[in-house]
């Protein structure tokens, strides 16, 4: 993460400027620190954490390690907490603990807060009203170019986002583990952290910009960029999200009602041939054909006549699977969706079918 002179810097503004943007960014950050009731001491120490002054690698270097040491003295307090038999020395060892605990996380929140939701968008926000005072350049068409870019962008996200709640929703009524939306997400999302995935690369398309144009289009900028970064990461997240969903849908026309057990093709064909035998025996086994060929059509003259109806209770209900997730199924996962439905409609057939000849 870049820091706001350098940002500042990058975009066209000169030493003065850039430094004077920073310095209104760490005041805001301090200001806020402040409201939320930390300590003077507390406000310099996160500001100097967050890096939001230029940093060299040594001073960054000097952070982790303090982070570590931190976390390795954490680590030797548990252990002496653990073994002390005195409950004096493990209760000053837990309490210590709290208080590194409490350190490491207003450094580790400072980072995130600071520099993700102070530093980009207090930039951009002063990026802008710098460039509204500075003599004003020819740049309305460029500056719509970007406010379209802006739009369009906002407007496709919002598109991924609801095609994303969408499968939830749609998941809470195929996977009957799942009870809602909500935690279908949450469980989605931790396989998505779970496995690793990162989103693809990301490079930062801009709309033309003139020279001259730069400093008043700056703010625009840094927005489009985390824009554009946001887009990258819901992107990947919905496509992971389609995968295990077009998976679950397959699984969810071959399992039975308790959620876990699962057909497979001809599994019912030795209980149907005993109750051949019953029904319609002793025969041969080279009778077989013949015999089961009158049986079925009895069963259909059964079904025909409303003497017997079938039922498909025994396995999970199927539902309309959401064609947006379908769309950007694997294609080999469209192909097993074919064959799981053939697998159910062959199962059903011989529940059936056997559940009538018991009725015999």
């Amino acid at each position: 993460m870049e820091t706001v002179a350098q940002v500042c810097r990058e975009q066209g503004a000169d030493e003065e400027t850039a430094t004077e943007i920073a310095d209104a960014v760490v005041q805001e950050a301090a200001c806020k620190l402040a409201a939320a009731g930390e300590t003077e001491e507390e406000i310099e120490a996160d500001l100097i954490s967050s890096a939001l002054y230029d940093l060299t690698e040594a001073e960054v270097s000097v952070l982790q390690q303090m982070e570590d040491q931190l976390i390795m003295r954490e680590s030797a307090l548990a252990e002496a907490a653990a073994n002390a038999e005195d409950p004096a020395d493990t209760e000053a060892a837990l309490e210590e603990i709290s208080t590194l605990d409490s350190f490491v996380e207003n450094i580790l929140a400072a980072q995130e807060a600071l520099i993700e939701d102070y530093e980009l968008d207090t930039a951009a926000e002063v990026l802008d009203q710098v460039a509204e005072e500075e003599p004003a350049a020819d740049c309305e068409e460029c500056q719509s170019r970007y406010v379209a870019a802006i739009e369009n962008i906002s407007s496709d996200m919002a598109e991924v986002e609801a095609t994303t709640e969408a499968m939830a929703r749609s998941l809470a009524e195929i996977d009957p583990n799942t009870e809602n939306a909500g935690e279908g997400k949450a469980l989605i999302r931790k396989m998505y952290q779970l496995k690793g995935v990162e989103p693809e690369a990301m490079v930062p398309v801009m709309p033309v910009t003139p020279d001259e144009c730069v400093p008043r289009v700056a703010g625009k900028v840094l927005q489009l960029e985390q824009l554009e970064e946001d887009m990258t990461k819901a992107l990947s997240f919905r496509d992971f999200f389609a995968e295990v969903y077009c998976m679950a849908y397959v699984n969810s026309l071959v399992t039975m009602k308790d959620g876990l057990s699962q057909i497979f093709p001809g599994g019912l064909d030795w209980q149907i041939e005993e109750e051949l035998q019953r029904v319609y025996g002793p025969f041969e086994e080279d009778q077989m054909d013949m015999i089961e060929i009158a049986a079925v059509e009895a069963y259909m003259g059964a079904l025909e006549s409303g003497d017997f109806a079938n039922d498909d209770s025994s396995l999970i209900a199927a539902v309309t699977p959401l064609e947006e997730a379908l769309v950007l199924c694997d294609q080999a996962v469209v192909e097993e969706i074919e064959g799981a439905k053939q697998d159910r409609e062959d199962y059903l057939y011989d529940f059936n079918f056997l559940r009538y000849l018991r009725t015999l």
